[in-house]
């Protein structure tokens, strides 16, 4: 089964927008409240170099990363020209 159906969409019921934070240029990293209570999490950075962003929470699972190493993610670095979709289950 993909990620999106077992992680995605059993959650979407009462699925709202949390906020956005924009990063750097070509940079941002966009929060939903699932219907479950999770935290859903994407960091996108597209520019051309690394960007600080919140270290992630104390529960959280990796659902897509695209050129992200755990260490850095950790430490609140998002790499250029990557991407990291992680699911906060610390509800």
């Amino acid at each position: 089964m993909s990620v999106r159906a077992t992680e995605i969409i059993p959650r979407l019921v009462g699925v709202y927008s949390a906020g956005v934070t924009i990063l750097a240029e070509g940079a941002v990293s966009a929060f939903w409240r699932m219907g479950d209570g999770c935290l859903l999490r994407i960091d996108l950075n597209l520019g051309k170099a690394a960007v600080a962003i919140k270290a992630p929470w104390a529960q959280v699972r990796i659902l897509f990363n695209q050129g992200v190493e755990e260490s850095a993610y950790k430490q609140g670095v998002l790499p250029p020209q990557s991407a990291l979709a992680s699911l906060d289950k610390g509800i």
